[in-house]
């Protein structure tokens, strides 16, 4: 018999001890409970990146009590009369009825949409440079989640006004707050 949970597979091996009686009598041989690694790769719990976002919520002049986990941004958005199409999307920066603002951020969802996200940078950076892309510094999960965040972010200003002008503020920031460090010194 094997058992399923979202993040443990448990498997129990028994052997039947007396057949002659009609309930009969089982012996539990084995139990084995292991993580189920695949499941548990591909889900990325943004709540383990806490102390990132609270660093940079700080960064930016934002209370870390403006940072809210939420499993849908779409529907949080649509409950709250925000427009937001894209129902994938890991961060959004939202403004509360002019008394300050709320980063959002998808609790849970696949490492994929974030390597997708970050695949769109590497893309639209390519009109600046096709030799080099700054996407290609964004090599661990700290630093592509920072990205995305500030990335969000910058559409709060008002010098930003189209996706490549957000990347560049996002890099930037990056760079000044020294994400980018250990690079330059390779």
């Amino acid at each position: 018999m094997v058992l399923r949970h979202p993040a443990l597979s448990i498997e129990v091996r028994c052997s039947l001890l007396d057949n002659t009686s009609p309930h009969g009598s089982l012996l539990l041989t084995s139990l084995f409970i292991s993580a189920d690694e695949e499941r548990r790769a591909d889900e990325m719990n943004m709540r383990e990146y806490f102390e990132l976002f609270r660093y940079l919520m700080e960064q930016q002049r934002l209370r870390q009590d403006d940072i809210a986990f939420v499993e849908n941004i779409a529907e949080w958005c649509r409950e709250h009369d925000i427009p937001e199409r894209d129902s994938e999307k890991p961060m959004k920066l939202v403004s509360e009825d002019g008394q300050g603002r709320k980063m959002l951020i998808k609790e849970n969802f696949p490492a994929e949409i974030i390597d997708e996200r970050i695949n769109a940078v590497r893309i639209r950076n390519q009109v600046v440079n096709a030799a080099f892309s700054k996407a290609d510094m964004l090599d661990t999960p700290q630093r592509k989640l920072a990205f995305l965040f500030l990335d969000e972010f910058a559409y709060s200003l008002p010098e930003i006004d189209d996706d490549l002008l957000a990347d560049n503020w996002a890099f930037d920031e990056m760079e000044r707050l020294g994400y980018f460090k250990n690079i330059a010194e390779q």
